[in-house]
């Protein structure tokens, strides 16, 4: 029984729509033929349409009264929408008595109006939350603070929880009894525990929540709802894991560069824009005829180029690097194997921000110069093969956080401190995730398999 109850609560929003769509039809056709008499309302239609009104307002109030037992809704503008919602639904029955009193019957429908639309505005308070309309225009902003005085919670974790949070979890509707709308209502956390363990991201509840399968229905947000983006994933686990701090400027925290990228995204920083294909290859050609090196465009309309210089050995060194940072921003693949590249040099790879394989293998570089590499956050792959580094490297590469790939033949870097850096740099929530939309899109493949049984495959049908 309460299965049918749940169902037919959870069919408000929708059976709502019909009794506002009735009535405001029926207020046009009235004063369409109030102001042409080519076009009166005949008797008939108004009992039709009014009666339209009338049977499916009485069954939006009751299916409401249902919904209202089922969510955590806020107290106060539930009672507004519910006295409101029930006025309309008795002036419309007023409305059906009075129908032949033209003034009264005209005058009684403008006031109804009043009620309808106050109803409808409160209901979709409770259903999209209070910021719905307020998104528009945090979307349509461009820079809405300045980084140097922009505040980490206020300024970019809290009007995430705005966007895709407070829908469900804020004033207008708490589900769970976990308000996300204040910093205040967000530490008391809800029904399950507390919303984040500050310092420790993957034991946040939170966290989980993100990664869980989207078809879970413990899944935040939920299914049909916009999902966080991974840069938005990565922010809110950067943060809980600093801590969650929520007085602190930007400014005041040792902000990793890949970090502050996505932060300066959500405060509307504009992005740097990509470097011109044209001039990128007329340099790349200049500088290939200078000092032998190989230059590749990765594609026919990319303004993104492979640099190799394995080739000029020796006689490629610091210098020659300086010179083809002129590239930086296109270069996505660096080969400076086997040259005489040194720690002096790897200064002048922190313009590369597009960098996303980079071999030094059979250079004389060191741990200590490897901090350099600092500003490469798209950095997946890094050759060290044959290096003087040691276990010093991973402190000097803690902040890349795309690096997935790291090779570290013949160096003086320990087996064990190698595999701590596998296990640190292996989201296994993430791999969990994956695995689960794996298993799902497994599952919806097999239903859209055909077959067509003769008998071959019934053991005992004879051939």
């Amino acid at each position: 029984m309460q299965l049918i109850v749940n169902f037919l609560g959870r069919l408000h929003p929708l059976v709502g729509h019909l009794p506002i769509g009735f009535f405001i039809f029926l207020i046009i056709l009235e004063y369409t033929g109030y102001w042409n008499k080519k076009f009166k309302l005949s008797a008939s239609i108004r009992h039709f349409t009014l009666t339209l009104s009338i049977l499916f307002a009485v069954l939006t109030a009751t299916f409401g009264l249902l919904l209202a037992q089922q969510s955590n809704y806020s107290a106060f503008l539930l009672n507004q929408h519910r006295l409101y919602s029930l006025i309309f639904t008795a002036l419309t029955l007023i409305l059906y008595s009075i129908r032949n009193r033209v003034f009264v019957y005209r005058l009684v429908l403008v006031v109804s109006l009043f009620f309808l639309i106050v109803a409808g505005h409160l209901g979709a308070r409770l259903t999209h939350g209070d910021n719905y309309f307020s998104l528009i225009q945090h979307q349509d902003s461009n820079l809405k603070v300045h980084p140097q005085t922009a505040l980490i919670y206020s300024d970019v974790i809290q009007p995430l929880f705005q966007e895709r949070c407070v829908a469900c979890h804020g004033s207008a509707k708490n589900n769970g009894d976990l308000r996300l709308d204040t910093n205040e209502e967000m530490l008391k956390g809800g029904k399950t525990g507390f919303v984040f363990k500050a310092g420790d991201a993957t034991s946040s509840l939170i966290i989980k929540r993100i990664h869980l399968s989207l078809d879970s229905k413990e899944h935040m947000p939920p299914k049909g709802k916009v999902q966080l983006s991974e840069d938005e994933d990565a922010l809110l686990q950067w943060w809980i894991d600093i801590g969650a701090p929520t007085n602190k400027h930007i400014s005041d925290i040792s902000v990793p560069t890949y970090m502050l990228d996505i932060i300066y995204a959500k405060l509307g920083v504009p992005p740097t824009p990509l470097p011109d294909r044209l001039s990128i290859l007329e340099r790349a050609h200049v500088l290939e005829s200078k000092f032998g090196i190989i230059v590749h465009s990765l594609s026919a309309e990319s303004p993104y180029i492979e640099v190799n210089a394995r080739f000029c050995g020796n006689k490629f060194g610091d210098d020659q690097l300086r010179e083809i940072a002129d590239l930086g921003p296109a270069i996505q693949v660096l080969d400076l194997g086997l040259t005489g590249v040194t720690d002096r040099g790897l200064v002048y790879l922190g313009g590369m921000k597009h960098l996303q394989r980079l071999q030094l293998d059979h250079t004389r570089v060191t741990s200590a110069g490897l901090g350099a590499l600092e500003p490469l956050t798209q950095l997946e792959s890094l050759n060290l093969y044959s290096t003087a580094i040691d276990d010093l490297v991973f402190k000097q590469i803690k902040s890349l956080p795309s690096l997935r790939h790291l090779y570290l033949w013949n160096t003086q870097v320990s087996k064990s401190a190698a595999k701590t850096w596998e296990i640190e740099h292996t989201n296994l929530l993430r791999k969990k995730h994956f695995a689960e939309q794996i298993e799902s899109i497994k599952d919806q493949m097999t239903h859209e398999d055909a077959s067509a049984n003769v008998g071959e495959s019934f053991p005992n049908s004879k051939k």
